[in-house]
């Protein structure tokens, strides 16, 4: 059988007494030149598989590190968002002046909200967008108005001294128009709230209002005030009472106060012992029964 050569083409003809194994023409060996053509054939077809499995790689790595790369930033806008809403709400509560703080807070809030909002996080970004703008809106406003009642309420209340009266026990603290009523302090307890049952925190007291006039009184009003046993003011506001009451007669009446723990007033009023404390009640106007009215200066 002639046999081709692999490389140079040469066909052996009976003529050539070269070995059978070698081309007379290049003297290649036919079995080591074609074992080399073969493992040539074979590196370059593994070659493709390698750089398309790195490749393949590659992508699933970027693509890994784009899909994980916008969680830092979102998550963080969430959270920063959340954290200054919280903290701006808490300000609002502490005093009046206090929205040199919470206004830059709700602005930080409603700025990270947008973020938020841009990197698709719509479920944490509305809430929180829609919050920074009402919470300081209406919370502010309803802070505003019960602040500034309760300031005009204070400040036409009558001052306090330590020498406005002689001591007393609780049973007949200083009255300020003895000529009208003696008053006396019989209870007071603080009430915890039970907001599923619409209960708000109170302190509860029951005053004794006893009519040394000898005229029947119909309805009185005035200023209420609770001090200590040195006559330091603890609270004051104003009362109404429509209740008619016999001349030189008692009449029990039981108030609540509804409780702010921001509100100094209140919270000596709840902290203050029963045994320390004394009552006082400056009377403005009163309606007798026979219908004429006295306006007290």
């Amino acid at each position: 059988m002639m046999k081709t050569c692999p490389k140079c083409g040469y066909t052996r003809t009976h003529a050539d007494t070269g070995p059978d194994y070698e081309c007379p023409s290049c003297k290649i060996v036919y079995a080591k030149f074609e074992a080399a053509q073969e493992r040539a054939a074979q590196t370059a077809a593994r070659q493709p598989a390698r750089a398309a499995s790195a490749q393949s790689r590659q992508v699933n790595s970027s693509r890994a590190s784009s899909d994980a790369r916008p969680l830092v930033p979102a998550q963080g806008a969430v959270i920063g968002g959340w954290v200054c809403l919280a903290i701006g709400t808490a300000f609002m509560f502490w005093t009046l002046f206090s929205f040199f703080f919470y206004l830059p807070l709700f602005l930080a809030s409603f700025v990270l909200s947008i973020v938020a909002i841009a990197q698709r996080r719509l479920g944490q970004g509305i809430p929180m967008l829609l919050l920074s703008i009402a919470v300081p809106l209406f919370l502010g406003v309803g802070l505003g108005v019960y602040r500034t009642e309760m300031g005009l309420e204070q400040l036409s209340s009558p001052p306090a001294s330590a020498g406005s009266g002689p001591v007393r026990d609780k049973k007949s603290a200083p009255v300020v128009a003895p000529a009208y009523f003696d008053v006396s302090l019989r209870a007071k307890e603080f009430r915890e709230a039970n907001y599923t049952a619409g209960v708000q925190e109170a302190v509860m007291f029951r005053v004794a209002f006893l009519n040394k006039t000898d005229k029947d009184i119909r309805a009185f009003d005035g200023v209420l005030g609770f001090t200590d046993l040195l006559d330091n003011e603890v609270l004051s506001a104003k009362l109404s009472i429509n209740d008619p009451v016999a001349a030189h007669g008692e009449l029990v009446w039981d108030g609540e106060l509804n409780y702010n723990q921001f509100i100094d007033s209140h919270q000596r009023l709840r902290n203050a012992a029963f045994e320390n404390l004394k009552v006082w009640f400056k009377p403005r106007k009163i309606l007798y029964s026979n219908g004429s009215t006295e306006e007290i200066r």
